[in-house]
């Protein structure tokens, strides 16, 4: 009888653990941060919309030398430090999205860190790779790579890590996507081959993709954010992520930019930026992505941001200015006191959107 009892309250205790997981919340505690830094201006004309997405690649052998890379959509791509000087730019054409992805095996086995993006100048595909030690791009593309889409506009690259493939997504101004697998080619090159085709209702630019889950994101601006296998042999079913469109009052059109905090167990978080009420909303990564909260960058040291375009973030810890991770947003209404500037990126460190909570968003562990 006594074992019977023992078992009977342990019984118990599981399920007021298991029940008290399933009803966890946190608490938001607050709804501002601030940034840290900044970039200088896009070169454009005065008030012109110039500046729109950023991506950042992490220096594997020095992560305070990383890179934040930034389109002018008018004009190229920008790499800037975390100091947020300019260290080159490249005159590409009207940039649109940007992305990084690490490790491409070319072919004799030479590994490489690629950029990709999507360029409006004349409907194209933009493929470089980086230069860890002249912290420069070159074209890798073994030939121009063309989309049949009337116009392109949202970018992203897709890692297949249990396959080893990669992938980029276009997704043009009218919602129709087009899926590309990258393969090594002769003379150390990248090749391109479309691999699939699917649409979304109406205009669409933010796109994200989370390799290890394998799910592909998609802002539609006016509608929600949708979820989507990014494995090309699946269905392109879409799913809408709840409270991702107007059924939330923190959700004001348009959306714009996507990107994912990497935690670890399948921990994280999908951010956005929600240009109508210019704040950053966050949902968990895993299971259906419950909306968490929102957020705003305010007035400090630099001026805050506002009505951003892209956005990207990193769980990797940059040295002492952000060693817990960073997000760079775009800032569409950059001032320098009380005069608007040119646009620019803005650098927010990650424990800055953890303490917003209590207990606080996770931070992914270091190495011990």
């Amino acid at each position: 009888m006594r074992h019977f009892k023992f078992l009977s309250l342990l019984f118990l205790i599981l399920q007021a653990c298991q029940f008290s997981q399933k009803t966890y919340v946190r608490t938001q505690t607050d709804s501002i941060v601030f940034a840290r830094n900044e970039t200088m201006p896009v070169t454009s004309g005065k008030g012109v919309d110039a500046a729109d997405d950023p991506a950042i690649w992490v220096n594997p052998g020095d992560p305070e030398l990383s890179l934040i890379i930034g389109t002018n959509k008018k004009a190229g791509l920008y790499l800037y430090n975390l100091s947020g000087e300019e260290v080159s730019f490249y005159p590409l054409g009207n940039v649109n999205n940007v992305d990084v992805r690490y490790g491409f095996t070319l072919t004799g086995g030479k590994q490489v860190d690629i950029v990709g993006a999507s360029n409006r100048s004349d409907n194209s595909i933009v493929l470089m790779a980086i230069d860890p030690v002249s912290q420069s791009l070159y074209d890798i593309s073994q030939t121009k790579i063309y989309s049949a889409l009337p116009e392109v506009y949202g970018f992203t690259f897709y890692h297949n890590k249990t396959r080893g493939r990669y992938f980029a997504f276009v997704v043009g101004k009218n919602g129709q996507t087009e899926q590309w697998e990258l393969t090594p080619a002769p003379g150390q090159k990248i090749s391109l081959k479309l691999v699939r085709n699917f649409s979304f209702d109406s205009q669409t630019e933010g796109l994200t993709v989370d390799d290890d889950l394998g799910f592909l994101y998609a802002a539609e601006e006016r509608n929600c954010i949708w979820k989507v296998d990014a494995d090309p042999e699946k269905s392109a079913n879409k799913t809408k992520i709840l409270l991702s469109d107007s059924l939330n009052t923190r959700i004001v059109y348009d959306l714009e930019g996507l990107a994912i905090y990497y935690g670890e167990d399948q921990q994280g978080y999908l951010i956005a930026s929600v240009q109508g009420n210019y704040s950053y909303a966050l949902f968990e990564r895993g299971g259906n992505n419950r909306y968490l909260g929102s957020f705003t960058i305010a007035d400090k040291n630099t001026d805050g941001a506002e009505e951003t375009d892209g956005l990207e973030v990193t769980a990797e810890p940059l040295g002492r200015l952000y060693p817990n991770g960073i997000l760079v947003v775009q800032d569409g209404f950059n001032y320098e006191a009380d005069s608007l500037v040119n646009q620019n990126f803005k650098f927010v460190a990650w424990e800055d959107i953890a303490n917003l909570f209590d207990p606080p968003l996770i931070v992914k562990k270091r190495p011990k």
